[in-house]
């Protein structure tokens, strides 16, 4: 049988080892009194990286040492973990931001567990926080690159644009807005942001493979003999062939090739039908059509907005797409949208 002595012992050694294990931990632990706020109680990495002592950190508040105020948050904000615990009686994780002895930033990760007595109410909080401003600051970095990255891909579009249209110039602009108009149907279409800005950076750059076709074929103001209409049709394989080996992060390439497919099988190059083509392709499909009905060309006078939308409308479901084109009519007639001349 134990004796209390045995077991006063036996209490002592466990609460010694609790304590060698919270002062040895790296993240900041403090103990708070939901009733005032009151700190009852913190392990060595809180004292340190507040510089307080033990004796000074209780006769302190949570928001006098984390947030450097002498008022409290009352209630706590939604945003506030330990906020949020007592609100839930769950523990909850946040970011937040604390300020160091010096006042320095430190970005933190807070956990809030509530401790709850045997009636189930919370009486204390165990607030713990994980320094994360090396993380963040990584984080930052990478943002950073990437939004260089971007604008590196946005120039090299926008000079792979400008050698299309050094090369075709009656077809200045051309590109631009179907890219604009693309980007509209697919946003109406409410597909992923992802698919989007491909079909966006697709757009911009669909005729490329135009390069490979001779200038005079191009600006010719008559009807093209079948040989050199064979040469047009090429276009969307020579550009597919250009830009296969880029590691865009969409399918950049493969949207380019299939741009004159048509879902029947009656376009080019590859005559592929339906779920051979994919969206990204087929929004593109439309928006080409549309800009090329309605603007001018070396062989033809511009036949309008209205004759495009007639176009698709007829065709939907044969030649395009009926999502695509039910959208794009939908931006035209009711969202008054305008190709930008």
């Amino acid at each position: 049988m134990e004796t209390s002595a045995h077991k006063e012992k036996q209490f002592t050694n466990q609460t010694e080892f609790l304590d060698t294990i919270l002062n040895n931990i790296h993240d900041i632990i403090m103990v708070i009194d939901v009733n005032d706020y009151r700190i009852l109680g913190c392990n060595k990495a809180f004292l340190k990286s507040f510089g307080l002592t033990e004796a000074g950190a209780k006769k302190k508040t949570c928001y006098e040492v984390t947030h450097r105020q002498a008022y409290p948050c009352k209630p706590p904000h939604d945003i506030c973990p330990l906020g949020l615990a007592l609100k839930t009686g769950k523990p909850s994780v946040v970011e937040h931001v604390h300020f160091g002895e010096k006042g320095e930033v430190i970005n933190v990760e807070i956990a809030a567990y509530p401790v709850k007595d045997k009636s189930g109410k919370v009486g204390q909080i165990i607030h713990v926080s994980k320094d994360i401003t090396d993380r963040k600051r990584v984080e930052q970095q990478l943002k950073d690159a990437l939004e260089s990255l971007r604008k590196a891909l946005g120039g090299t579009i926008e000079v792979i644009a400008l050698t299309v249209e050094m090369k075709d110039p009656f077809t200045a602009g051309h590109q631009k807005r179907v890219a604009n108009l693309a980007r509209a149907i697919a946003t109406e279409m409410k597909l992923s942001a992802e698919q989007i800005d491909g079909i966006r950076i697709a757009g911009a750059i669909h005729d490329i493979g135009k390069i490979s076709v001779p200038s005079e074929i191009l600006s010719k103001p008559s009807q093209l003999s079948t040989i050199e209409f064979e040469i047009i049709r090429n276009h969307p394989k020579a550009g597919y062939q250009i830009l296969k080996e880029i590691e865009f992060p969409w399918p950049v390439a493969k949207i380019i090739l299939q741009h004159h497919e048509r879902i029947n099988g009656s376009g080019y190059p590859a005559g592929i039908t339906g779920k051979e083509i994919v969206l990204e392709a087929k929004v593109l499909a439309v928006a080409d059509v549309v800009e090329a009905m309605a603007s001018h060309r070396p062989y033809r006078p511009a036949l309008g907005i209205s004759e495009s939308l007639k176009e698709i409308s007829q065709n939907k479901g044969i030649l395009f797409d009926e999502q695509a084109v039910r959208a794009c009519l939908r931006l035209f007639t009711k969202k008054k949208f305008k190709l930008d001349y």
